[in-house]
């Protein structure tokens, strides 16, 4: 039986880190956000093996980058107007890394980011 309840706790405390990783992975808000939401959605139907895991956030990531990247693939690093020229730059020279390399920073110095 799932625990809906376990499974609400675990996005509360997971969701915004994940969007944040996803997106500095793609470069894509568009995309992470609809990656992120997928893999929370089979999260929770495979939610019963999910929480097994010590950490279910292990599992939910290369779910959630593996669905950005199929997204995120077919069209070139996403340019969105309006955005802070800091983040830009952030996104700019993120862009310039291979996506091995994106996620080796992204899981040794994002993991813990808030996005608030």
């Amino acid at each position: 039986m799932r625990d809906p309840d376990e499974f609400d706790e675990f996005y509360k405390q997971t969701r915004e880190r994940l969007l944040l990783q996803t997106y500095a992975l793609t470069g894509d808000l568009t995309a992470a956000r609809s990656a992120v939401r997928d893999a929370f959605v089979v999260g929770w139907h495979h939610w019963r093996k999910v929480s097994q895991y010590d950490d279910p956030e292990t599992w939910a990531r290369p779910h959630a980058w593996a669905h950005a990247q199929r997204r995120h693939t077919a069209r070139l690093w996403h340019r969105e107007k309006g955005l802070d020229p800091e983040l830009r730059a952030t996104l700019e020279a993120l862009a310039r890394l291979t996506v091995p390399q994106r996620k080796v920073l992204l899981l040794t110095h994002l993991a813990a980011v808030s996005m608030r």
